[in-house]
């Protein structure tokens, strides 16, 4: 077989997989092309032509705005919260994006503010090692999550504890910072992680904007229960009268 035809075969092979997970049909490959084909189409999404969005929106949700259905893959852009311009601390990949947002939130919600992302209906790996490569090129230099071991670490792996009692402070920790960041869905904790003494946001299940409002509902539900409990235990003859009104943003006495 001459040099070309093993080429074709090995480069064959490599676009059936994606970061490390086979594909289970060949069809959802595109079809081999040039690399200047390739390299062509990354120059022209620049990453400054794509709008910046919030991590965490203005509903409290973690949910990117522009992800058509059908998307297969994403290539994202994060950036921290700095003045007067963010600055991008990691570039990566992912096949669901929300939860990936979700979990790179959960392990640097310092630097994670703000995001770009370009998606791909068809998975193809050289594609998207082309735009990054294009996008790392924009931006004059690898971002710290890129070029920094210990940051691409902290980036791509769970946090690491000596106990799993370190794991539930941290994860507590992390709680109140996410709660002053503004989240409004629910952020849980993998419990097997945390068991084992590491820490990671558990993948969200929720995957469209009705779903996550009827979760924010429910937790709404249980917050106001909550509080009446609690209020109820407190003051139970101004509760059996009718004269206490609870709500979630606020507890009013007669």
């Amino acid at each position: 077989m001459s040099a070309p035809a093993v080429q074709r075969v090995v480069d064959a092979k490599q676009r059936r997989t994606f970061l490390g997970r086979t594909l289970a049909t060949p069809a959802a490959v595109r079809a081999p092309q040039s690399r200047r084909a390739v390299a062509t189409r990354a120059r022209a999404n620049e990453l400054s032509g794509i709008p910046l969005q919030p991590v965490i929106d203005a509903r409290g949700w973690v949910f990117p705005t522009g992800v058509a259905l059908g998307t297969n893959a994403s290539i994202f852009a994060i950036y921290d919260s700095s003045a007067p311009v963010a600055r991008c601390q990691y570039v990566g990949f992912s096949k669901d994006l929300r939860n990936s947002l979700r979990t790179l939130l959960g392990r640097r919600p310092e630097l994670c503010h703000s995001f770009r992302a370009y998606h791909y209906a068809v998975l193809d790996q050289e594609d998207m090692m082309m735009q990054r490569k294009a996008w790392l090129e924009e931006l004059g230099e690898a971002p710290p999550g890129n070029a920094v071991a210990a940051e691409t670490a902290a980036w791509t792996s769970p946090r690491d504890f000596a106990s799993r009692a370190e794991a539930e402070q941290a994860n507590a920790a992390l709680q109140a910072v996410l709660l002053a960041r503004g989240i409004g869905e629910d952020m849980e904790a993998d419990g097997e992680l945390l068991a084992a003494g590491r820490l990671d946001i558990r993948p969200s299940a929720c995957n469209t904007e009705q779903a996550l409002a009827a979760a924010a509902a429910r937790r709404d539900a249980r917050g106001t229960a909550s509080a009446s409990r609690e209020v109820v235990a407190l003051f139970p003859g101004v509760a059996e009268k009718g004269h206490l009104e609870v709500r979630r943003d606020a507890l009013a006495y007669p």
